[in-house]
């Protein structure tokens, strides 16, 4: 009988000691260090850039009327967000000029022409302390990008979504930018 509970322990003792803690992926690692995706104006912004989290200490957003036309009323986005606490000022931009009032659930491509001035585009700028500036742009046809407004307060002047793209430098070179994220005030005319 004694033996039995010997038995016992040790199998459970073994048991306990073979389960191993399921351990984050790098890629899960990455997106937890993102501020979470919310609506309510916290002024937060964070992307992942090559698969590394950037998460922004310094926001400057604007949606301004700069038409009123027969067929409506057109806007001008502007969201920049620089990351400077790392070895390198890292800058992420995204620009959607001459677009229709934005409604809550809205998509534009960042990468399509707005008009024969502008176009819609974002950009990903790295400046290494004391290094060569890398800038990465989308461009018409050659690279991809989308930006999704999920929420606009237009009373408390709340701005919300998600956004990616792949951005090109001179060179052809390619860097994606997934799984951003802004919830921020902005300013207007």
């Amino acid at each position: 009988m004694q033996s039995k509970r010997i038995f016992i322990v040790v199998v459970s003792l073994l048991s306990l000691l073979s389960c191993k803690k399921e351990q984050n992926t790098p890629a899960e690692n990455e997106l937890a260090k993102l501020p979470a995706i919310t609506q309510t104006g916290a002024n937060t912004f964070g992307c992942l850039v090559n698969g590394n989290a950037v998460v922004s200490n310094n926001l400057s957003c604007s949606y301004e009327q700069t038409a009123q036309l027969a067929s409506g009323n057109y806007f001008d986005f502007t969201l920049i967000a620089t990351d400077s606490t790392s070895a390198s000022k890292q800058t992420i931009s995204l620009y959607v000029p001459g677009m229709p009032q934005i409604k809550d659930n809205s998509s534009y491509n960042l990468n399509a022409a707005a008009n024969a001035i502008d176009r819609w585009y974002a950009d990903y700028n790295d400046a290494p302390t004391g290094g060569v500036v890398n800038d990465y742009q989308t461009t018409l046809g050659s690279s991809s990008g989308v930006i999704s407004f999920s929420k606009i307060d237009t009373v408390n002047k709340v701005l919300s979504g998600t956004f990616s793209f792949v951005g090109v430098d001179s060179d052809n070179q390619t860097v994606p930018v997934t799984s951003g994220r802004f919830d921020v005030h902005y300013s207007s005319n």
